[in-house]
């Protein structure tokens, strides 16, 4: 549910709420290189709870979906964040997407502790 309030802040309202002035850090080499481990080891548990989630009991999509992002993630991040920014849809689309295994997620899991 985290991850649908963020995308659309930032991308479907597109951020209005821009600050005049960004507050800047100085920053150090340790501390960049932990910000890094800290995104990238957040995003692959993200995507694989997510494709985890979508593909429920089928492995044959749970491993397709895993080898999809990756590659999506590798490649064509650039090509599709692009596209994003151009096409406020596919923005949707993704919002609705992961709002839709957010709370199917959530109610299976509250069904079974109820």
């Amino acid at each position: 549910m985290y991850v649908c309030y963020k995308l659309y802040v930032d991308v479907v309202k597109d951020g209005s709420k821009k600050e005049d002035s960004p507050n800047i850090e100085k920053s150090s080499l340790f501390k960049a290189i932990t910000t890094i481990i800290i995104a990238d080891v957040t995003m692959s548990l993200d995507n694989v709870l997510a494709v985890a989630g979508a593909a429920k009991d089928h492995y044959f999509l749970l491993v397709f979906g895993l080898v999809l992002s990756i590659a999506l993630m590798a490649v064509a991040a650039n090509l599709i964040s692009k596209w994003i920014k151009k096409y406020k849809w596919i923005a949707w689309l993704g919002l609705i997407a992961i709002l839709i295994v957010a709370i199917e997620l959530i109610y299976t899991d509250l069904k079974l502790f109820i």
